[in-house]
């Protein structure tokens, strides 16, 4: 952001960039976190449902037929992997980090708010633009659709679905120890 003269207007700008940038990385970090909780859940559901089964298995001899072996070794490494998988991607620690991001953002919005109308010298807005550009470089950035949603709440883009349908996926595996504890409920 290049400033020109009037240091109230650069104020103004900065102020308005860095709300916008405030609510776009606040939307990024509710979605790590959801997405944390959904892998989360479905990580919980899959694990517990293969030990219920594992035990299962010892006094229903003929569950799942002359591959449960297989199969059960199957998913879970398929959990394994899948866990260590979400282990890497660091939902909450990265939501965390989004939030304090968010709230120094937030902070930098405010003192320009305040420097607008108090005490608008080129000083002011050059102390404030470089805060803002350490917090900007420091921290992870928000998507577009994180944009979108901070801009526009209420109003969806089509990129927004598509994230949601990612933060979404996770829960498509709770089908899976739903499939593996229905043939065992079945037996009893």
């Amino acid at each position: 952001m290049t400033a020109p003269a009037n240091a109230s207007a650069d104020l103004q700008t900065l102020e308005d960039r860095s709300y916008r940038t405030y609510k776009a990385r606040l939307k990024a970090s509710e979605r790590l976190a959801a997405r944390g909780q959904a892998w989360n859940a479905s990580m919980y559901a899959l694990s517990s449902a293969l030990a219920v089964v594992a035990i299962g298995m010892l006094t229903v001899k003929d569950l799942y037929g002359p591959q449960r072996d297989t199969l059960m070794a199957g998913l879970s490494v398929l959990s394994l992997v899948a866990s260590l998988v979400v282990g890497q991607l660091n939902y909450a620690v990265r939501s965390r980090d989004l939030q304090n991001n968010y709230k120094e953002i937030q902070f930098i919005s405010q003192t320009a708010e305040y420097f607008k109308t108090h005490d608008p010298t080129r000083q002011n807005f050059e102390r404030v633009l470089n805060q803002y550009r350490d917090l900007i470089r420091t921290g992870e950035n928000q998507t577009t659709g994180d944009n979108y949603r901070g801009q526009n709440e209420g109003r969806k883009h089509l990129i927004c679905y598509g994230e949601a349908l990612v933060t979404s996926a996770p829960y498509l595996f709770l089908i899976a120890p739903i499939l593996l504890l229905v043939p065992l409920i079945g037996s009893f």
